[in-house]
């Protein structure tokens, strides 16, 4: 007989954690000795492919990856293993497509002109949509029920739909069974855009009627989020993508200056006391001859977005520091650039270990949260992490200290990494509302 978690293995590992006792996975557990599995290291995925860069206990959900061949299973288990690894989308129109359909320009000149991570809540929404293998159009055969919410979108329309009357609708029309995972596709940036969006009141109204809601989120943020940080599944910030794809695989894999180190950054002047990050501990580092090092105050110019990303397609290394709070987009850009991302202090670990200090706007997760995206397909560990403590007293030997620890296979196998991953850091090309193509978030994401 068969334990859970083996026929749970095709399940997105964020559902997998979740600590609530429901009903449904009662009901899992309580079917799964009914069933025989003959590979406790099975993948579920449709099309899956090996990979040598990550634990052979991870899963492919990709439904664009080649036929796996290494494990069975017992055909009489096709209902189980259906829900452990379907999602059905609420019908909820009046704050998704409905909106498209009756402010089309509106939402083309929004999703076109907003802060870039605004715009995932659509792109999100459609690319799940396309994943016809791994979605239900029956919502007792899904897994979770994901929540489409265009709330950065209904700002400004006006009338503007009421988020608690959408609750409600929901809780009529299209929740079924409360105690799936519940999953909102709407994450904020900050917690004053989360209120103006709705997002609180949304969940307010569903966590009162005792539905188990979940939210994806660039940040494990509650104040962003309104929900426990366990509850927020972590999806990258949102870049532009600079090319095409074939373009950007060419970037990742383009030929990098031997330990070259790269940081562009706004000083970000209140991050000193919202969380005990003060990015100009990176300016000594000016002096390095391997060093590109850009930070800017309040009036000075910026670099280019095109220099930013020649800076990220020629250097070896990118820091990634902290700012008002753990996360920021500088981790996307390195990644999709194929810039190895080193990170200085661990609050991206869910950590606050000096200098860092609780703040304002964030909160301190703790290791069982962390904010780094896809973690199931990604083995951060491999990556570099740097003390921010001994990185402020001596920031070149620290980090040559670290990075010299890398040698030229090792910093290979970690770029081999990024570009397996890549496309699992980009949304989509073009416009979010009229495109056509798509990045594999939503599938990294499920």
């Amino acid at each position: 007989s068969a334990s859970l978690s083996p026929l749970l293995a095709g399940a997105p590992q964020w559902l997998l954690r979740s600590s609530a006792p429901d009903a449904f996975t009662h009901q899992m557990a309580a079917n799964a000795s009914n069933y025989s599995v003959q590979s406790q290291g099975f993948d579920y995925s449709d099309q899956s492919q090996e990979s040598s860069t990550v634990s052979t206990q991870r899963v492919d959900h990709s439904d664009q990856s080649q036929a796996s061949n290494h494990s069975e299973i017992s055909t009489s288990a096709p209902l189980l293993i259906q829900m452990a690894r379907k999602f059905f989308i609420a019908d909820a129109p009046e704050m998704s497509t409905w909106l498209l359909r009756n402010h089309s320009s509106a939402a083309i000149e929004f999703y076109n002109d907003c802060l870039n991570e605004e715009a995932i809540e659509i792109w999100l929404h459609r690319g799940f949509e396309r994943l016809s293998r791994s979605r239900t159009l029956d919502a007792t055969e899904a897994a979770a029920i994901l929540i489409p919410y265009y709330g950065h979108f209904s700002i400004g329309l006006k009338p503007r739909p009421d988020p608690e009357e959408f609750a409600e609708r929901l809780l009529r029309n299209s929740i079924h069974d409360k105690s799936k995972p519940h999953i909102l596709l709407c994450p904020s940036n900050n917690p004053q855009r989360g209120r103006d969006a709705g997002i609180g009141k949304v969940m307010g109204k569903l966590k009162d009627a005792g539905v188990n809601v979940w939210s994806v989120g660039i940040e494990r943020n509650p104040s962003w989020q309104s929900v426990e940080p366990e509850r927020i599944v972590p999806v990258p910030y949102l870049v532009k993508p600079s090319g095409s794809r074939l373009e950007l695989k060419e970037v990742a894999l383009h030929k990098r200056k031997n330990s070259s180190v790269f940081y562009a950054g706004d000083v970000r002047s209140n991050a000193i006391t919202w969380a005990g990050c003060n990015r100009s501990m990176v300016e000594p580092l000016k002096a390095e001859e391997n060093a590109v090092i850009k930070l800017f105050r309040k009036g000075e110019d910026r670099v280019s977005q095109s220099e930013y990303n020649e800076f990220m397609k020629t250097m070896e290394f990118c820091l990634i520091l902290c700012g008002d709070t753990p996360t920021s987009r500088s981790l996307a850009s390195s990644v999709i650039h194929g810039c190895i991302p080193v990170r200085i202090g661990s609050r991206l670990r869910g950590l606050c270990e000096k200098p860092c200090k609780r703040g304002f706007g964030w909160r301190i997760t703790g290791p069982r949260a962390p904010h780094l995206p896809y973690s199931d397909r990604i083995p951060w560990s491999e990556f570099p992490e740097v003390n921010e403590a001994e990185f402020i007293k001596a920031p070149a030997a620290t980090l040559r200290k670290v990075l010299d620890s890398y040698t030229r296979e090792r910093k290979q196998s970690l770029r081999d990494i990024l570009v397996q991953v890549q496309l699992g850091w980009i949304y989509g090309w073009g416009s979010p509302v009229k495109s056509s193509e798509f990045g594999a978030a939503a599938e990294y994401v499920w």
